[in-house]
């Protein structure tokens, strides 16, 4: 004769809050004002110097980091920081709308490489100068 398991009971009492930022990462920027500045170089025989600067960008609650991407028209990644310093690259070509996209980021404080991105704020690049 073989007994059935009994069910087993217990209790929990211990509660934590969620937070947001653990759920689903940090927030994304609301606004952000970034510029391309474009210059030829020898009247464009040597390319085109084109540098990115971010102006000005709203803040994110608890982002430790902000990061930016750069994409030409063809949607080819041309340059990527982990700061807000300005960016500077070469084309062949004077640039056609480029894009940006600026996210914010937060590192887990014990452990620095796990880091948490949140959504982008996208927005278009076109030259100005040149």
């Amino acid at each position: 004769m073989s007994a059935a398991p009994s069910t087993a009971l217990a209790q929990f009492t211990d509660t934590k809050a969620s937070s947001t930022l653990y759920t689903t990462g940090p927030g994304t920027p609301a606004a952000a004002d970034v510029t391309m500045v474009c210059t030829n170089t020898l009247l464009g025989i040597l390319g085109w110097s084109n540098v990115v600067t971010v102006n000005e960008f709203s803040p994110v609650a608890r982002a430790t980091s902000y990061e930016i991407r750069i994409f030409d028209a063809a949607n080819q990644l041309r340059a990527q920081a982990d700061s807000l310093e300005q960016l500077s690259i070469h084309s062949a070509a004077k640039p056609d709308t480029w894009r940006y996209e600026l996210r914010a980021k937060y590192a887990v404080p014990a452990n620095p490489s796990n880091v948490w991105s949140g959504k982008p704020l996208l927005g278009p690049l076109t030259c100005a100068g040149g």
